[in-house]
């Protein structure tokens, strides 16, 4: 009987793909009792929950076995590579806790210097920051700046969207019912798409009942505004207050309601 290993990094290699091979059979299968139980209309607020608890466990568990075995190795290539093909499913602390072990050769390659100007820009426009200004078109065709909205006596909610993009649909009426629900006391919402195609975000913004202003460069993944605000999914949100200070990011749901609730009522 006969056992062959590499070294070291290999041997520690093969025992993460074994756990994350193990994770994500976990998560598709997860994934398949959902879809399952909504096709065949057994799906209840009971399953939906226990469904939805045993899948985030799963995946934090996925996230925090990368985030290891990449801080543990970020000292060698194979570390490095994998930091660079997957650093989007850290959080901000993560990847600057994963660079800081790093060197200066490491951060000045191409795709990981755009991780670190990514962070840089993450920082300026935190919250507690003043917002960060661009311009862009409106449907119509005409430029309009996001100060244009704000700082003008109203808190604005800005929602960086998509007509492409299936999460930014599933929460839009969310959106819509804090636009009516709140835009009669001092409230606005400017939307910003990474469309890339006008007619389709023109066509987005009617089947989701849109009212509220709305501007984009049409430049998808390549938009001024995914640079400027860090953006690294949508939808993605920001809150500013009535002088255009950053006061809360990512709200959605429930969530967006209790803060509007907490500012406006």
């Amino acid at each position: 009987l006969f056992h062959i290993s590499g070294s070291a990094i290999n041997d520690k290699f093969t025992v993460f793909n074994l756990k994350q091979k193990d994770l994500t059979t976990k998560i598709r299968s997860l994934s398949d009792q959902y879809n399952s139980a909504m096709v065949d209309g057994i799906m209840s607020d009971t399953l939906d929950a226990e469904l939805t608890s045993a899948y985030e466990k799963v995946a934090n568990e996925a996230q925090t076995l990368s985030y290891d075995f990449i801080k543990d190795n970020i000292d060698n290539e194979l570390g490095q590579y994998l930091f660079m093909t997957s650093s989007g499913m850290f959080d901000a602390d993560q990847q600057k806790e994963i660079l800081a072990k790093t060197t200066d050769e490491y951060k000045a390659k191409a795709n990981i210097k755009r991780i670190v100007e990514r962070l840089e820009a993450s920082e300026s426009v935190a919250i507690g920051k003043e917002f960060v200004d661009f311009t862009m078109k409106h449907p119509e065709g005409d430029y309009v700046s996001l100060s244009d909205y704000v700082g003008k006596d109203k808190y604005v909610f800005v929602d960086f969207w998509a007509s492409w993009c299936g999460p930014c649909r599933d929460e839009m009426p969310n959106v819509v019912n804090a636009y009516n629900k709140y835009k009669n006391k001092d409230f606005e919402i400017v939307g910003v798409s990474l469309d890339q195609d006008h007619d389709k975000w023109v066509q987005g913004i009617k089947d989701l009942n849109m009212p509220w202003p709305q501007m984009s460069d049409l430049k998808l993944w390549e938009s001024i505004a995914v640079e400027l605000y860090a953006i690294q999914s949508i939808p993605h949100t920001v809150l500013l207050d009535k002088e255009g200070k950053i006061i809360a990011k990512n709200l959605s749901g429930e969530m967006l309601d209790a803060k509007l609730a907490e500012l406006l009522n």
